[in-house]
C-alpha cells in the first residue's frame, strides 16, 4: 500500500481530481462539458424528461441546478430531440455519442495507469462509505 506522503487531506485530492476530470473531458470532448457529457450518457439510456436529467446528475449541479442550458445545447447540435416532454438521442446523436466514448475511454485509461482494478473498487468502497457516513 502506497502511504500519501506530503501529508494533504482526501478534501484536496478530491477537489483537485474533480476539477482535473472536468478539464480533461472538456478538451477531450471538443466544447462541450462534463454536464453535456453526463445529459449524453443519461438520455443514452432510453428517454428522459429534463427533470429526469436533472435527477441523476444532482450531486454535480447542485440542489437547485438544472442542465437545461447543456439540453438546450445538445439539440442545437441536433444531438438531441426537441419539442417533446422527454428527450431522446437522434441519429446523429447517436453517431456522435459513439465517436465520444472513445475518447472519453482513452482518458478513462489514463486515469487508470498505475491503478490495480482493486485498488479503485476499494477507493470508491471508501467514498461512498464516507458520503453515507456524512
Amino acid at each position: 500500500m502506497t502511504v500519501p506522503t506530503d501529508g494533504r487531506p482526501i478534501g484536496f485530492w478530491l477537489k483537485l481530481v474533480d476539477r482535473l476530470i472536468d478539464r480533461r473531458l472538456e478538451a477531450s470532448l471538443g466544447g462541450l462539458s462534463r454536464r453535456h457529457w453526463q445529459v449524453l450518457n443519461v438520455v443514452r439510456q432510453g428517454r428522459a424528461s429534463q427533470a429526469e436529467i436533472d435527477a441523476r446528475v444532482r450531486p454535480f449541479i447542485g440542489s437547485e441546478g438544472t442542465t437545461a442550458q447543456e439540453v438546450a445545447d445538445l439539440q442545437q447540435r441536433s444531438w438531441l430531440t426537441s419539442g417533446t416532454a422527454t428527450l431522446e438521442l437522434t441519429e446523429l446523436g447517436t453517431n456522435e455519442f459513439a465517436r465520444l466514448i472513445e475518447l472519453v475511454s482513452a482518458d478513462r485509461t489514463t486515469l487508470m495507469i498505475g491503478i490495480a482494478p482493486q485498488e479503485y473498487a476499494s477507493t470508491v468502497s471508501v467514498l461512498e462509505r464516507m458520503a453515507r457516513n456524512l
